[in-house]
Formats: structure tokens, sequence, C-alpha cells
């Protein structure tokens, strides 16, 4: 028994699905938590940062301690950069997979011939694509 055959319309039809909306929600908490924790970091370097400056009248004496302070300021400084920049990363991602889930779904449809149809639901603008020829 052989299976089934598709119809032979001249044409198949495949729709393009939009993603799901979790993944929207996904990406904007992560760029939200990341964001805040970078502003965050910011600002408790901003003041912690005071610790480090003294008085010229007199100056307090640099001890391992403020050394090490300052080391732990530096990377915190480094990570809240980073926080910061993969942030906006995600933001600018997030940004565009919200335009795709709202985005209109298309359809494709593939002629024998190879020439490819990308038409929306509203059937308003239709493009093609039309193969060069193969070598033989």
């Amino acid at each position: 028994m052989q299976p089934p055959q598709p119809p032979t319309t001249g044409w198949s039809p495949k729709s393009s699905h939009n993603p799901p909306r979790v993944y929207g929600f996904a990406f904007g908490g992560a760029a939200l938590g990341s964001l805040a924790l970078g502003a965050i970091l910011g600002v408790w370097l901003s003041a912690r940062a005071g610790n480090q400056e003294g008085n010229a009248s007199a100056p307090p004496l640099y001890t391992r301690d403020l050394r090490d302070e300052a080391g732990q300021g530096r990377a915190l400084a480094t990570s809240a950069y980073v926080f910061l920049g993969v942030g906006i990363a995600l933001a600018v991602t997030d940004v565009v997979l919200w335009y795709e889930i709202y985005r209109k779904p298309r359809v494709i449809k593939r002629t024998p011939e190879g020439v490819v149809d990308l038409v929306p639901q509203d059937q308003s603008v239709t493009a093609r694509a039309i193969p060069t020829p193969r070598k033989t």
C-alpha cells in the first residue's frame, strides 16, 4: 500500500509563524534585570567613591585595605559596565522580537518551477523570486 500523494495544484503553501509572546517577556525581563543590576552597582560605587578621596591638609595613610578597596571598586565598575552592555543588547533583541511577534504572518507559496511567492495574509503584496537556470 502506497502512502497518499499530496495534490498537485502547482504550489504548496507554507506559513511562517510568529514567535510566542513568552519569548518577548523573557527577553524583556532579562534586559530590565541586567539594566537594573548595572544601575544599582553604579550608584553604589559612586557612593563608595568618597572613601578614596582625602583631605589635603590631613591625608589618610594609604594602607593595604584602601588599596584592596580600590581594586574591588575597579572590578565592580567593570561588572556594572558589563551588565549595562548586556542589558542594552537584550533590550534591542527584545524590541526586534516584539516586532516579529506583532508582524502579520506570511504564506510562502512554492511552485514546481521554483517560483516563490511571499504573500501576507491580506493578499495585498506579492514578492517573487525567480531562480537562475541550473547548469547541466
